[in-house]
């Protein structure tokens, strides 16, 4: 069975009534105009089908008879159409005789009437109905009248011709020439209205079988078990309506419905005038008591009084069990028809005073338990409006229902979780996170089950926690856009749970990191290489480059001031270490010593990409430092201890200042010696000046 709709077209569905083969039936209500409505919806596939369909129905709804369903819309819902009709509420008659429901001849045969008053209408419209039967026909429950349902198998009259066996409708109550695949017209329908009549008179079908096959069968050659066999009470002109409208062939039925319904009308007024005849006469037998004493034959009058009086007693037991029966079943229509029959025999005998007083308080209980079913369907569908609706009108029917007012407090609970719902989406939508998770707690303290408030819940847990990776993120990345790397993986790793987002930042700024280091060591060991070999002009670009990608590709414009300058001006903390000034000192006098003042210029030029080489080495101390002690460079490690004087650090050594070298010619031999100590790098060449020498004279010029 398919999922319950929240809507078919404009209609939101309440709950479904039935179902079977040919589609659905749902109660729906109409918002447009606050009014309930059934809605049908047919399985029909084939698009002739579902055309003739709709154009059926739109035929039927020019149909206004009050013992006919009114239609209200038509239309198509996901690709299967479907008819917006009138809600009556009662029982069918399917249901009536399933239940051997104890009814007087004059209503069995007074909802014929109404049955064959109302297909006559439609009749004259040109419209037959073809589908009658006790399941399409329902007893309103507030007036016990007649509702002819379901058109919406019917189709015009005049385009009615159905060939190659096909049939339409249900077998029992079929016609001899739609089993046989003949004309189908109005006299189709009057079979149908005489085997009603005939199962309502008698409990039982007129046709039955194990299988359809064996029924159709029956209908074609068969003839139904004669009423006289089953009632013989029955009154003949009844009897005589059946056999006439159940002939097998069309032309010896009736012809119409109004001829069948002269028939009808000429035995109602019997049975009527029948019972008041005997009511008259029972209700003159005192008024007659004194003049039967009185005379010459007032044996037998007084015989013939015994009589009608057992004949009153009588009738008045078998309305009044006929009531009984019918509460036993639910009945209260029934039993109210019953228990006025029974009144008007005698109205003041005590048991119809009680029958009477029990047919309201079981016609209460109904309502009371009709309401509360509503109310209950209502708040399942969280329809909080009609549900309190529901529950009001059983307070006012019993102010102290205990369930109703437990369903009132329900309603309220759920209104405030509602309340509380929406104010959470309001400052979820804000992004304030914290008041949505006490809104959405405070609904959870009244349901801690409530699908939508958890529902919710998870969506604002989501949403902090979206939001809180968002900030980390960005502010890792402002850290990483000013070069501090080391800061933007902190914040990465300080974050509190797992999260793709800052997963995914984490690992791009590692990758980074180790892309970075990678690069300047590579840079670093081919500037060291050229220096080794005394290359000082091919050292200058791996130098830069290498400072590049320390400052993630981008390095200073040449009108600025040099590395040299830059460094010269860093504060303590910032210089590089006194073995790297050291070094650079060192190299630059053995170079001004081989070269002579010609070649000391180009000289001084080295010395200031050694010493930006050196800065370089300082900020990469200071960002290896950030790592642990553990993680630092071991051939940076190595030079610093091979240049730092016996006992100081070479990291926290001070800084010593650049000397100026002497502008002297050299001797060629200290020259060769001086080129060969300059090659090593970390080890100062023979003759050069030491930190601790005394500053030399500047050279004359």
């Amino acid at each position: 069975m398919p999922d319950l709709p929240a809507y078919i077209g404009r209609y939101r569905v309440v709950e479904r009534l039935t179902g079977g083969g040919m589609g659905f039936v749902y109660l729906a209500r109409d918002l447009a105009i606050d009014r309930t409505v059934a809605i049908k919806v047919a399985r029909v596939q084939s698009v002739e089908l579902r055309e003739r369909f709709l154009r059926e129905a739109r035929a039927t709804g020019r149909l206004n008879h009050p013992n006919i369903v009114t239609i209200y819309d038509v239309g198509e819902h996901e690709g299967e159409p479907f008819i917006a009709m009138e809600y009556v509420p009662g029982r069918t008659l399917a249901e009536i005789i399933g239940r051997r429901t104890p009814l007087s001849p004059g209503q069995r045969l007074r909802m014929v009437r109404e049955l064959c008053d109302g297909l006559a209408y439609a009749h004259g419209q040109g419209i037959v109905h073809r589908d009658v039967k006790p399941a399409n026909l329902i007893a309103r429950e507030d007036t016990g009248a007649l509702t002819i349902l379901d058109f919406g198998i019917a189709r015009l009259s005049d385009a009615l011709t159905m060939t190659g066996g096909g049939v339409i409708g249900t077998p029992h109550y079929m016609a001899p020439e739609q089993v046989q695949g003949g004309q189908v017209d109005q006299r189709c329908d009057i079979f149908a209205v005489g085997l009603v009549l005939y199962e309502l008179l008698s409990y039982r079908r007129a046709f039955d079988a194990d299988n359809p096959t064996a029924v159709l069968y029956k209908i074609v050659h068969e003839q139904p078990v004669p009423l006289v066999e089953l009632m013989p009470e029955l009154d003949a002109g009844v009897r005589a309506i059946v056999e006439r409208a159940l002939a097998k062939k069309a032309g010896e039925r009736y012809q119409n419905l109004r001829d069948l319904l002269v028939d009808l009308d000429g035995v109602l007024g019997r049975i009527q005038q029948e019972d008041r005849d005997a009511e008259a006469t029972v209700s003159s037998a005192p008024a007659e008591e004194e003049t039967w004493a009185t005379s010459p034959t007032g044996g037998r009058a007084a015989a013939s009084r015994a009589a009608l009086l057992a004949r009153r007693e009588e009738r008045l037991r078998e309305h009044l069990d006929a009531a009984d029966a019918a509460l036993d079943n639910d009945l209260c229509d029934a039993a109210q028809t019953a228990a006025e029959q029974a009144a008007l025999i005698d109205p003041d005998d005590d048991r119809v005073l009680q029958t009477l007083e029990r047919i309201g308080a079981v016609r209460l209980a109904q309502q009371v338990d009709a309401h509360l079913a509503r109310a209950r369907g209502h708040l399942e569908n969280r329809a909080l409006t009609r549900a309190s609706e529901s529950v009001e009108a059983v307070l006012q029917l019993q102010p102290k229902s205990r369930p109703a007012r437990q369903l009132r407090r329900e309603i309220e609970s759920f209104r405030k979780i509602n309340r509380c719902l929406e104010q959470a989406e309001q400052q979820l939508a804000s992004g304030e996170f914290s008041d949505a998770r006490r809104s959405v707690d405070e609904a959870l303290a009244l349901d801690g089950g409530h699908a939508a408030a958890l529902t919710l819940g998870d969506r604002i847990g989501a949403a902090a926690r979206d939001h809180r990776a968002q900030t980390t993120v960005d502010e890792a990345r402002a850290r990483r856009r000013a070069g501090d790397l080391a800061a933007a993986q902190a914040v990465l790793e300080d974050f509190d749970g797992a999260h793709d987002m800052v997963s995914a930042e984490l690992a791009s700024v590692r990758t980074e990191i180790t892309d970075r280091r990678e690069s300047f060591e590579a840079l670093m060991a081919q500037a060291r290489s050229h220096l080794e070999h005394g290359k000082l002009q091919d050292a200058r670009d791996p130098i830069k480059q290498a400072l590049d990608a320390l400052a993630g590709g981008e390095s200073e414009p040449e009108s600025e001031p040099t590395r040299l300058e830059t460094t010269a001006t860093r504060t303590e903390a910032d210089r590089p270490p006194r073995a790297l000034w050291q070094y650079t000192r060192e190299f630059g006098a053995a170079g001004l010593r081989k070269s002579g003042r010609a070649r000391g210029r180009r000289t001084l030029v080295a010395i200031g990409a050694v010493a930006v080489l050196a800065a370089v080495a300082a900020g990469v101390a200071t960002w290896l430092s950030s790592r642990g002690p553990g993680e630092q460079e071991p051939e940076l490690a190595a030079n610093r201890g091979a240049v730092a004087p016996a006992g100081e650090d070479p990291l926290t050594a001070p800084d010593a200042p650049v000397s100026r070298t002497e502008d002297v010619d050299a001797d060629p031999a200290d020259d060769d010696a001086g080129s060969d100590q300059a090659r090593r790098i970390g080890s100062p060449p023979a003759g050069t000046p030491r930190a601790s020498d005394p500053a030399p004279d500047p050279p004359a010029r």
